[in-house]
């Protein structure tokens, strides 16, 4: 939580004089995303170019104050799986998440300031790659077959709190902070029988970027 809390610090630090929201509809931008899975059998890139976007349908958006609206999110990752196979660590593949999100929240307007909370929730389509890593070592350890790792589909819902701030017309900060959570049922086959468990891929991300005010 120091990332989050040090990440508002910064945004708060670099705000300017403004006049207006960065789009009150749309806005699209690039920034710097950080990703934390609370299951260390997860991992990828610490740090990431990830793309900015506010898309709101929120009414009277560009008056001060508190308002209420719809919120939309498409969420990705690509962490690397790593498991204990007879005793050692191997890296059993790569999963592949696309999480299509819809919810709604509260956000309060002070000026170029907006800060926002709110919560969306969709179906992940998932897909998981099985490393040759992963296959030679149940053949060479275990002496069994590893046929396949399915991950199926499955629900995410992710809770966050934002802050935009205009720094010029239509040009604004966005800072983030949220937690996703995305727990799929796996069928892994091994010499042609499979067992059922649950990943938890969850994860705390962080960023912050600048956006443009499409419309």
């Amino acid at each position: 939580m120091k990332t989050a809390f040090t990440t508002f610090v910064l945004v708060a630090v670099l705000a300017t004089a403004a006049h207006a929201q960065p789009g009150e509809r749309l806005a699209l931008g690039a920034g710097v995303g950080l990703n934390d899975y609370v299951d260390g059998a997860f991992h990828g890139k610490k740090v990431n170019i990830v793309p900015e976007y506010h898309f709101g349908l929120t009414p009277h958006s560009d008056r001060d104050g508190l308002s209420f609206g719809l919120k939309g999110g498409i969420g990705y990752a690509h962490p690397d799986r790593s498991d204990g196979v007879a005793g050692a660590e191997t890296t059993t593949g790569s999963l592949r998440v696309l999480s299509v999100m819809a919810g709604a929240g509260p956000s309060y307007r002070r000026g170029p300031l907006r800060l926002g909370m709110g919560v969306v929730a969709g179906p992940s389509f998932n897909t998981f790659t099985v490393s040759d890593q992963a296959r030679a070592a149940y053949r060479d350890r275990l002496g069994a077959t590893l046929n396949s790792i399915k991950v199926k589909n499955s629900v995410t819902v992710r809770p966050d709190v934002s802050l935009w701030y205009n720094v010029a017309d239509k040009w604004g900060i966005h800072s983030a902070v949220s937690y996703t959570s995305n727990r799929p049922t796996v069928e892994t086959t091994v010499d042609g029988v499979t067992t059922k468990t649950q990943w938890k891929t969850d994860r705390w991300s962080y960023r912050a970027g600048l956006a443009y005010g499409i419309f």
